[in-house]
């Protein structure tokens, strides 16, 4: 996926109007995925355990499902800016 596209997805408004909930929910899933890096699989695990904010930034606390291996990610600022609003 290009970044233009993921931008689209981000803040084409006209397209987040005709997304049906469930559509919405996959679309932020997707987009989330590709801001964080992490696979479908290992973000279904996540809970709110996963979450932790240092010094003004959210991060993302995760263990691999397929390697076992854990790994913090900074999220992106969409990211932060809907876990801030939670």
């Amino acid at each position: 996926m290009s970044p233009e596209q993921l931008k689209f997805l981000i803040h084409d408004q006209d397209f987040q109007k005709i997304l049906t909930p469930p559509e919405k929910r996959i679309k932020d899933i997707f987009v989330f995925g590709c801001t964080t890096g992490l696979r479908f699989s290992d973000i279904f695990l996540l809970t709110n355990k996963n979450f932790e904010l240092q010094n003004g930034e959210w991060y993302l606390k995760v263990k691999s499902k397929k390697t076992k291996s854990y790994s913090a990610v900074k999220t992106s600022k969409i990211c932060s800016r809907h876990l801030s609003e939670i």
